[in-house]
């Protein structure tokens, strides 16, 4: 199968796919899985490797902008997954397993 035809069919099967598709062990799972990395991204806000990151992401523009979790500054994509990834892991310990 060609790139053009795997992300075809991936987007075929994510535009298809709907609340409806999962079990309630599946929704309590992906509550569990996305309730804790944003609880330890808004903790992690005043740490310091934080404010590093994210004033370093304040310094890339770009056209298609994305934001910083719990401040709404707009960077590229790629300093803004660097900023949040660091807000998420700075206080997470993989509790969640």
């Amino acid at each position: 199968m060609s790139t053009d035809a795997t992300a075809a069919q991936l987007s075929d099967y994510a535009a298809a796919f709907s609340h409806a598709h999962l079990d309630a062990a599946a929704v309590h799972a992906v509550k569990r899985a996305l309730v804790d990395p944003i609880g330890c991204a808004l903790g992690a806000q005043a740490a310091e490797p934080v404010a590093i990151a994210s004033r370093l992401a304040a310094l890339s523009h770009s056209d298609t902008p994305a934001t910083l979790i719990g401040s709404g500054r707009r960077t590229t994509p790629e300093m803004a997954a660097f900023a949040n990834g660091t807000m998420v892991r700075y206080l997470d310990f993989s509790d969640d397993y």
